[in-house]
């Protein structure tokens, strides 16, 4: 996707905007933040909101219920000669901008623009990485549900810069930029599933790491899929089933030794009760800062009643999981929660946006006539 087609996409949305009879009035770049803020956290801040109202999770694997075990060893790590578990490895990256602000009568609306990329990278038998599938979009986000606006978006081809518009009226309380934002994440995980259900080969057992969870509905249809969260929610509270025992997930996991794992877990309720998921520590705490590191949260779509067959696959992979675990990244940020070929997937994806600068020539720099330059 060329600069000179971004900008002409962008020239096409203004020119959509004044056929409807509105406004236009680009954001400030002295005076805005280049790139919106992201969350600091947001793999935790995503988990935290899916537990906010209901953190109780039960015990999907069997656990004595008079003297419940939450600690399981999974065994020595299986490297890739032992057992080539994991073939691709899948992220997305996005930067969001503020555009400006839509004027129509006496209201006026925020504008977002939101690059998005996602990677999928092959590991051969060798070892090696390659890039196998990279898509990259440019949308433009607009807080309309309905109404003529929209309409005249819809109606316009635009090769590089998609207009993308709210399903539902948003909460008068929320702040609007804030809800653009959340729909631009929201397309970013639109665009994983695409990316995913594409991948060639997995139905013969070649399992796709997605990095962060796998809570959709799309994900939860693939075969072979883990969804593996470098953080998450400290907020869940573990049941044990049949039994009145109850234990906070830190407790649980100030336990937990390098390479053991809890029992396989579900959410009491759910709106996706295949969904499964344990807690694995990859290192030992006393080369960290605190207990809560060197924990990954590992999601798995896991149908039907309990089975050994169960037991034996949340070992493998944790298995697997473990011998990725090295080489490090130390000492980048969250080295002891990270898997190295899911750092190469999220540096690859990062190296296919355009830079902030690059961006904000595209959007904010203008002839005199007033429309956005193009080169």
């Amino acid at each position: 996707m060329s600069f000179e087609s971004i900008s002409a996409s962008a020239r096409d949305i203004l020119d959509a905007l004044a056929e409807s009879n509105a406004d236009f009035i680009p954001a400030s770049p002295t005076d805005e933040p280049p790139v919106e803020a992201e969350p600091a956290d947001p793999d935790r801040v995503r988990d935290d909101a899916h537990f906010e109202s209901d953190n109780v999770c039960v015990t999907y694997e069997p656990v004595d219920r008079f003297r419940p075990v939450m600690s399981i060893p999974v065994g020595p790590p299986v490297t890739r000669s032992e057992d080539h578990v994991f073939r691709y490895f899948l992220d997305g990256s996005l930067r969001t901008y503020y555009w400006g602000d839509v004027v129509v009568s006496t209201y006026s609306y925020p504008v977002l623009v939101s690059e998005i990329a996602v990677s999928a990278l092959k590991r051969d038998r060798e070892g090696f990485m390659h890039p196998h599938t990279t898509v990259h979009q440019v949308i433009a986000i607009f807080p309309f549900t309905r109404g003529v606006i929209r309409d005249v978006l819809e109606g316009r081809v635009l090769d590089a810069m998609k207009p993308v518009f709210l399903e539902k009226e948003p909460d008068s309380k929320r702040d609007l930029r804030s809800v653009l934002a959340a729909k631009a994440r929201e397309q970013l995980h639109v665009l994983e599933v695409e990316v995913a259900v594409n991948l060639p080969g997995r139905e013969n057992g070649e399992w796709l790491v997605i990095d962060g969870d796998i809570r959709h509905s799309s994900f939860l249809s693939l075969k072979n899929v883990v969804g593996l969260a470098k953080s998450f929610s400290w907020k869940p509270v573990i049941e044990i089933e049949g039994s009145h025992y109850r234990f906070t997930l830190p407790w649980v996991i100030q336990r937990l030794r390098e390479g053991e794992r809890t029992p396989v877990l579900r959410k009491k309720s759910d709106e996706y009760p295949s969904l499964a998921f344990w807690y694995l520590r990859l290192w030992p705490v006393d080369r960290l800062d605190n207990y809560m590191q060197g924990v990954v949260k590992v999601e798995v779509v896991m149908e039907g009643e309990w089975s050994e067959e169960k037991r034996a696959l949340a070992d493998r992979l944790s298995r697997a999981l473990l011998a990725e675990r090295l080489p490090t990244i130390y000492p980048m940020r969250r080295w002891h929660s990270h898997i190295y070929p899911i750092y190469q997937a999220e540096t690859h994806v990062k190296g296919t946006l355009y830079s902030p600068q690059v961006m904000r020539q595209i959007l904010f720099t203008r002839r005199r006539s007033g429309s956005i330059a193009s080169r």
